[in-house]
């Protein structure tokens, strides 16, 4: 009996030990159950009844094994191995089932999303998506396109300079409110992703420093600006503002090794909630990005985007002198808290560093900050052409930033480097397809 009983409780122990597998399964499949969209509920549930819920109910067996070893007088050497693995596993079952913002915390919130985004953005907003569908199907910059419901975002009407419809993101925050008498919008510290509707887009891309009498031409153009080419590409939405620290953390990002307002703002952290997410990587952000349905916009969508439709190297004209103002670059700002910085153009914008979103000029469509104040990931890859290579080692940035020159602003311009490269120059404008419907 005695020794029936021995192999029984070795069973139980091993069966214990067979959690720290089931549990490291548990979180390889939670890490899948994105984006919380009506389509998700489903896996979702039975991710909660199937996996996590059997796993939790199991912890009362591994402390009771635990407690078991630890009373043990001696212990052999696999007895101890399994007396500390056994203890980890409890730990580890402790912070995913009952700690704040836990797996299991994580994905009861994402199953309550997925069952109601549906109504919370399209059902209850059903008027004002035939309204937008109306207004983009007589706008003659989109051929007829026909847009459908899009799940997660809220129409908020038109910008009433650029004509272009806009959405709020409803996971990443409040939704903005116009002003009564002018109609524009400006960034709150609470308020979603803006999504501005970019129309197809059929421009003349890159730049070269060859032959003055050819198209693109600019002196200091670099040879990955090249080769000048016609791209088209189709509507898409494009964050009217860079993603700010604030909806950065409203979205789940992981907490930042450093914040470029940290230091400026210690006694108010509520302002750097309007500033630019800095530090994140390419991979951090494309992470993030599909876990909420959306991407990083590629290459060509960000010049064309940034060109608003325009021809000239910057979305301000020709003449560099035209971003005073209007884009947040390396000025006479910068050079009072660093004097032996050169190649600053010559005013000053009062931010030596990145600007709260939204601080200078829109251009034609709508879009803040896009030749300046940070750079912003590119979802591409990228290879000898101008177009990149997806999977190629490094990624580009586009859009200027507070440390770069007027010549790094031009829509045309963009900067490589490698995925996990971080500093307080990076930062990240969110992108999203249109889906063909969700309604």
């Amino acid at each position: 009996a005695w020794g029936y009983a021995r192999a029984r409780a070795a069973a139980a122990d091993f069966d214990a030990l067979a959690d720290v597998e089931r549990l490291r399964r548990a979180l390889a499949a939670e890490r899948d159950l994105y984006p919380a969209w009506p389509d998700r509920a489903g896996p979702l549930r039975a991710w909660l009844h199937d996996v996590a819920e059997p796993l939790v109910e199991r912890r009362a067996t591994v402390r009771t094994a635990v407690a078991r070893l630890d009373a043990a007088p001696s212990r052999t050497v696999p007895q101890e191995f399994l007396r500390r693995q056994l203890r980890q596993l409890d730990t580890d079952l402790e912070a995913f089932a009952f700690t704040q913002g836990g797996p299991l915390q994580r994905v009861r919130e994402r199953l309550a999303w997925a069952e109601s985004i549906h109504q919370r953005s399209v059902g209850a907003h059903a008027e004002a998506w035939r309204a937008a569908a109306t207004a983009v199907r007589a706008d003659p910059r989109f051929g007829g396109f026909d847009l459908r419901p899009q799940i997660g975002l809220v129409p908020i009407g038109s910008d009433p300079r650029s004509g272009l419809q806009e959405f709020v993101h409803l996971r990443s925050g409040a939704l903005p409110e116009r002003d009564p008498k002018t109609g524009l919008l400006r960034p709150g510290i609470d308020h979603g992703i803006v999504f501005v509707l970019v129309p197809p887009l059929d421009f003349t891309a890159g730049a070269q420093a060859v032959d003055p009498t050819r198209p693109g031409y600019f002196k200091a153009a670099k040879r990955c600006e090249g080769p000048v080419r016609r791209v088209r590409c189709g509507a898409f939405l494009l964050a009217k503002f860079e993603l700010t620290e604030g909806q950065w953390r409203r979205l789940g990002g992981p907490t930042l090794p450093f914040s470029s307002s940290a230091q400026r703002f210690r006694g108010d952290p509520a302002r750097r909630d309007l500033h630019p997410v800095v530090g994140v990587t390419w991979d951090q952000c494309t992470l993030l990005a599909a876990h909420h349905g959306l991407v990083l916009p590629t290459m060509v969508q960000l010049e064309g985007a940034a060109r608003g439709g325009g021809p000239t190297h910057w979305w301000t004209g020709d003449d560099e002198a035209t971003l005073e103002g209007k884009e947040n670059v390396l000025d006479r700002a910068a050079k009072r808290v660093d004097s032996a910085l050169g190649g600053v153009v010559p005013w000053d914008d009062g931010y030596p560093f990145d600007a709260p979103v939204g601080s200078f000029g829109g251009n034609a469509f709508g879009l803040f900050d896009v030749s300046g104040n940070v750079f912003e990931w590119c979802r591409d890859g990228f290879a000898k052409s101008h177009g990149g290579a997806p999977g190629t080692a490094y990624r580009a940035t586009h859009g200027g930033s507070f440390f770069t020159a007027g010549d790094g602003a031009r829509c045309s311009s963009f900067v490589l480097t490698v995925p996990n490269d971080r500093n307080p120059f990076y930062g990240v404008r969110l992108a999203r397809e249109v889906r063909d419907g969700d309604g």
